[in-house]
């Protein structure tokens, strides 16, 4: 059938490809009779023409490793970022107004070339994984080894470890009631959660009862059940049903005390009976107290239509916290009062943790200033400070997003470590949104090489195949140190 004539590309690698698919289209042989569904003459020269800038990505990929990563050893891999600017040259896959056809399959750069910072971080995946297996580690063990002693988790590669492991693993957060919508709490970010651990059972525990697999699945799998509860627990009152939109229960009329009562009802109730469930349940509110602001009263609306002053919101957080469950709240404050209302808030509740949301950092490929005060080539800008406030009793929320790779993360917390130790710990909290699960799968491994990370909070919308994938992680971690400490008892 005749063809439209086309503009030829202004690019000549573009042009060359688009004529040698031509050429290979019309030598390509039709057989329309045996065909279910044959290929018109644009979706060959379409399909070719991909596959000639896959031969041309393919090529770029080969000289791209020669040219930044010959020669370079593992023991420089908190660099690797920076050797990922010739990434942005990398040809994108040609353009298709049509859908690949079925017996083709389709060929994509995830992210684009455009993407800069996250084909870095797709490429950092996967020299983790090779830098690790290199040193016959796990990838935990290989981003421990990346950092000083005094800030890197403790070591997991034996029973002994598995021990010391089981009172320690972060706690798991999951959201399960939140704020805006229709509900009673103001900020929209608000959001009312569950937190899950393995349960240490005392100083007798057993190998074996440290070295769980699963867990991060079955965690995951209860904060699911918690959020299902809460919706059952609204549904079963009508005055409460319209709270539920789109499958998500919003905060109680009576306010935050009643919301965090239902959340914890909800999280109980998905663990089981308190003495048999293999968890330890908790509570955490992202309070999001900058959202709450009211400039016109200078003063807070966390729950709508009632005004408090600084003194009066740390009094309902410490009513919050009577009961123990909540243990840690984030973003309690606006940024211009958390010095004096974390002052306030913990001297009523000593054991709660206070963390700071300072926003997600942002990648960057030429940072002019670190803490050392070295020039460096790569980094991050943006997130929490360099350096906490000593004597400030708070900590900072680790952002842990697809645009990051892993030794950007590693020299994100460790630019912060020791500044922060001055306060109250870097990272206590991070949080892991959809797409790094899906994509970053060393994020996990990140925040558990971290000291200080005392919860991981995954987002509403992260798949439970992604959580299965980090859990298969960890659950390999687990049966390394098994195998570890089973082959050096039959030494």
């Amino acid at each position: 059938m005749p063809v439209e004539e086309e503009e030829e590309p202004a690019d000549p690698k573009a042009a060359a490809a688009k004529a040698k698919a031509k050429a290979a289209a019309k030598e390509s042989p039709k057989d329309d009779e045996e065909s279910a569904g044959p290929m018109s003459e644009d979706d060959v020269v379409r399909a070719l023409e991909a596959r000639c800038r896959s031969d041309e990505l393919s090529a770029f990929i080969e000289d791209f490793f020669c040219e930044s990563f010959g020669g370079a050893s593992i023991d420089d891999f908190l660099g690797f970022h920076g050797r990922c600017r010739g990434l942005a040259e990398a040809p994108c896959p040609a353009p298709s107004a049509l859908p690949p056809p079925a017996d083709v399959p389709a060929i994509e750069l995830e992210g684009g070339c455009a993407d800069l910072a996250h084909a870095s971080a797709l490429v950092m995946e996967q020299l983790l994984s090779a830098s690790a297996n290199a040193c016959g580690s796990t990838c935990l063990d290989f981003c421990q080894s990346c950092l000083p002693t005094e800030y890197s988790s403790p070591p997991l590669q034996s029973l002994d470890d598995l021990v010391v492991w089981q009172k320690r693993w972060p706690r798991l957060a999951f959201p399960v009631i939140q704020g805006g919508g229709p509900g009673s709490l103001r900020p929209a970010r608000l959001s009312c959660c569950a937190a899950f651990a393995p349960l240490a059972r005392g100083d007798d525990d057993s190998a074996a009862d440290a070295s769980k697999l699963g867990w991060i699945s079955a965690a995951a799998k209860l904060g699911r059940l918690a959020r299902d509860e809460a919706v059952k627990l609204y549904s079963a009152d009508k005055a409460l049903g319209a709270l539920v939109v789109d499958g998500v229960a919003h905060s109680h009329p009576d306010g935050l005390l009643k919301t965090m009562q239902l959340t914890k009802a909800a999280a109980e109730a998905a663990a089981g009976p308190a003495e048999s469930r293999p968890f330890q349940v908790s509570g955490v509110l992202f309070a999001y107290g900058d959202e709450a602001w009211d400039d016109e009263a200078s003063a807070y609306e966390l729950e709508n239509g009632k005004k408090l002053k600084l003194e009066e919101l740390v009094g309902l957080y410490a009513s919050l916290c009577e009961d123990g469950f909540v243990r840690m709240i984030v973003q309690p404050f606006r940024l211009d009062d958390i010095s004096a209302g974390c002052a306030l808030l913990r001297a009523q509740c000593p054991e709660l943790r206070l963390v700071v949301d300072f926003g997600p950092p942002i990648p960057s490929f030429e940072r002019p200033l670190m803490s050392t005060g070295r020039i460096e080539p790569e980094g991050s800008t943006g997130g929490a400070p360099i350096g906490g406030v000593k004597g400030e009793p708070y900590s900072y929320l680790a952002h842990l997003t697809s645009s990051l790779s892993t030794p950007l993360a590693l020299r994100h917390y460790l630019d912060r470590a020791k500044g922060w130790r001055d306060a109250d710990g870097a990272g206590r909290a991070a949080c892991i949104d959809a797409q790094a699960a899906a994509s970053w799968p060393s994020a996990l491994d990140v925040a558990l090489a971290c000291a200080d990370t005392e919860l991981i909070f995954f987002a509403r919308d992260i798949a439970q195949a992604d959580i299965d994938k980090l859990s298969e992680r960890v659950d390999f971690v687990i049966s390394s140190a098994m195998y570890r400490s089973h082959e050096g008892a039959n030494l």
